[in-house]
């Protein structure tokens, strides 16, 4: 009878040993925190889910995402290809009232290139906006006349100084087409009136006859800008925009 008793202790005791431990064990287990969602990579083709966080503005989506884009893809035509595009000829409209409007001249950076050697130089640019030109003045000599004469395809960019601020950010790429005009040529005198539109007719020939003994006229034909404006972003478009004299140019025209 006092074995049989004693048994039933012993194993009510190891019961209540393994009943304690087990619970001590689960409470004594660290508490995991909640798992942060994925962000998951902006490829190609990736459009903003409707289901987004909203959007700072002031930031770029590189903060949060990866970007996984294929070899030949540049993040500048993945840009283009998201988001809502305005009509070509309210753009031009925007992009030309950005650049002067024909009225005043903008300061931009010009690349050139030779035998694979790049140069980049400042210079004072007039839009026509009407055709779509851009007029330059150089001085005799300088070394872009020489990249320009043996490859006359060239790049420009203007920008707003950098304000801290993406939803602020305001600049203008261009690729096209540059012809030099010597003092001999008659589109000389054109150009300066479109250069110089407020100059007087009485002083504008004494300028001319300067112009032609000092200065080669540039004029760059457009055949493609990329605006990217961060207040687009407020309208629900998209920031950067793509216009095209021909819709269907590519910069590899340029070498065919």
């Amino acid at each position: 009878m006092l074995k049989r008793r004693g048994l039933q202790i012993a194993i009510l005791s190891l019961f209540l040993m393994f009943a304690f431990g087990s619970i001590d064990l689960v409470y004594s287990q660290p508490t995991r925190e909640a798992e942060e969602p994925e962000v998951p990579d902006l490829e190609t083709w990736t459009q903003l889910p409707p289901e987004h966080q909203e959007i700072d503005l002031k930031t770029s989506c590189m903060i949060c995402h990866n970007y996984k884009i294929d070899a030949t893809t540049t993040a500048t035509k993945q840009m283009v290809r998201v988001g809502r595009k305005l009509d070509k000829d309210v753009l031009w409209k925007r992009i030309a009232e950005h650049l002067g409007g024909g009225k005043q001249t903008k300061t931009m950076v010009m690349a050139t290139s030779l035998n694979n050697i790049p140069l980049t130089t400042t210079c004072d640019q007039m839009l026509d906006p009407k055709e779509k030109i851009l007029y330059a003045f150089y001085e005799i000599g300088t070394e872009k006349l020489s990249h320009l004469r043996e490859n006359p395809y060239v790049s420009l960019q203007w920008h707003k100084p950098w304000e801290n601020d993406f939803s602020k950010v305001l600049c203008v790429q261009v690729r096209g087409s540059a012809k030099l005009f010597d003092g001999s040529s008659t589109e000389i005198e054109e150009g300066i009136k479109i250069y110089f539109p407020t100059i007087p007719e009485e002083n504008r020939k004494e300028l001319l006859s300067r112009v032609k003994v000092n200065m080669v006229m540039c004029k760059t034909t457009i055949d493609q800008l990329i605006l990217f404006e961060g207040t687009l972003l407020t309208q629900g478009l998209s920031s950067y925009q793509m216009w095209r004299r021909e819709d269907s140019f590519t910069p590899s025209f340029y070498t065919r």
